[in-house]
């Protein structure tokens, strides 16, 4: 059983090296949740193996308990342009160093660097200490299980706009990830109160090794995506205007949409299929924000309305051009993801499905 876990821990930690190696915006995210990972299955592998570092370096080793939360809702969120996580949702993880500051001599009264009998954990100040700080675990990552939960189903309805490579394609999908890592850390809490020198069939354990897994495949998806997919890279002359528009008059606002979408259009940026508002940002050179605003304010529409708007105009035009071209060919070569979106804009543009606009071109051929 040491093995499995020391060889899931590695891959974990392989497979984080990987992605920040990557430097991609779509798996940032997910390395820092695969490194918490490689951190905690390497801690519970300590318990594995009987080995019983002093009490008062595993409280400090306890700040990772408070990780999975933030990374979780930064993991889900980072396809918002909304900032979900910032440095204060990581104070929690200092609490467990405060206490040692506070109350060392509490926690234990053996020596800083060595190797304890189980007993040292089952002592009634050290117990207790511990049980409250699981406790605030558990509600914290409740808390952001919560908020991540919230924020998938609010976009839920337009989700295949919201594209990540590190993310799978449903949102229900998601729902089961968020559900799946909050339930496996309230198991560990409830483990650790059941067991305060650790064991290794808990729940909380088992629930882990299940879990691992199934990021560790995800990371694998998203590391080969990075590699088999050209992602746009910034260019020399990017565009640089001020952070708020509110400064520039109509004649300036008109020209940055211009420019805007003429470069957009030249280089057909919107039928990259994993086309985000953060990549298209970074190809531009400036902010998510700021081109957000241009879009929002010169052309009245967000950004997902904005290039499904240019990606329903590319797929009449190739209707038109290739009509002996599968529907679901034009669908993906037009840059959308999904069926359900693929003809909901272009319904909203046409009055019709693709395959009707097809038809009508064809049976205009014929009268002609």
């Amino acid at each position: 059983m040491e093995i499995l876990y020391w060889g899931l821990s590695l891959t974990c930690l392989f497979l984080a090296v990987i992605l920040f190696w990557q430097n991609k915006d779509s798996g940032r995210w997910l390395a820092y949740f695969m490194l918490f990972l490689s951190c905690y299955v390497g801690l519970s592998t300590l318990e594995l193996m009987a080995v019983c570092i002093s009490p008062v370096i595993y409280f400090l080793l306890l700040s990772i308990v408070f990780l999975p939360g933030p990374l979780l809702l930064g993991f889900i969120g980072h396809i918002s342009t909304r900032k979900l996580i910032s440095v204060r949702d990581f104070i929690p993880c200092c609490l467990p160093i405060l206490t040692v500051l506070i109350a060392s001599e509490q926690l234990s009264d053996k020596a800083l660097f060595s190797i304890v009998a189980k007993d040292s954990y089952r002592q009634a100040d050290y117990v207790a200490f511990f049980n409250i700080m699981m406790t605030m675990s558990g509600v914290y990552i409740v808390f952001y299980g919560v908020a991540a939960f919230r924020f998938v189903f609010k976009i839920r309805k337009d989700w295949y706009s919201y594209q990540s490579s590190s993310m799978p394609r449903s949102w229900f999908s998601v729902l089961q990830i968020i559900s799946a890592v909050t339930l496996v850390m309230v198991f560990q809490a409830i483990s650790a109160f059941l067991y305060p020198a650790g064991n290794e069939y808990s729940i909380g354990n088992l629930s882990l090794l299940l879990l691992t897994p199934c990021f560790i495949y995800q990371s694998c998806m998203t590391i080969y995506h990075h590699i088999t997919h050209k992602e746009v890279v910034v260019i020399q002359h990017p565009l640089t205007y001020g952070e708020h528009l509110d400064e520039y008059g109509d004649q300036e606002l008109s020209f940055m949409g211009k420019t805007l979408r003429e470069k957009i259009v030249s280089e057909k940026l919107y039928l990259e299929i994993n086309l985000s508002l953060a990549a298209l940002a970074e190809y531009l050179g400036v902010t998510p924000h700021k081109l957000s605003e241009v879009i929002n304010k010169e052309f009245k529409q967000s950004f997902y309305n904005f290039i499904n708007d240019l990606r329903s105009h590319h797929a009449a035009k190739e209707l038109k051009n290739n009509p002996q071209k599968p529907i679901a060919a034009v669908q993906y070569d037009s840059g959308f993801a999904s069926k359900s979106t693929f003809y909901t804009y272009f319904k909203k543009h046409y009055g019709c499905t693709p395959k009707q606009y097809r038809d009508k071109l064809l049976n205009v051929e014929l009268l002609e």
